[in-house]
């Protein structure tokens, strides 16, 4: 795929096979970038009817403690008020 162009996936009328979106390759890039807009044009896909008026019960918790297992070893640590750079130190 030297100079493949991603503008021309699905373009013409046949599409060329190289830009030709299918079954097999639907999910990979780049023709998952036509694909994933057009799902309905390549498998079948039905509308869920709901209730717009109705609520759906969610509820927010609040999550107070993380346990985080290293991967280089089986120490098990628990941490209060966990910020993001302490996180990912933690699993890197």
């Amino acid at each position: 795929m030297g100079n493949f162009e991603t503008n021309n996936i699905m373009q013409g009328s046949p599409p060329p096979n190289e830009y030709r979106v299918s079954l097999s390759n639907w999910r990979k890039y780049p023709y998952c970038k036509w694909s994933f807009l057009n799902v309905r044009n390549l498998i079948p896909t039905a509308p869920i009817s709901h209730n717009t008026s109705e609520k759906i019960g969610f509820e927010k918790k609040i999550i107070d403690r993380v346990c985080l297992y290293r991967c280089d070893c089986n120490d098990r640590s628990t941490w209060h008020g966990v910020d993001h750079d302490a996180y990912l130190g933690a699993l890197y």
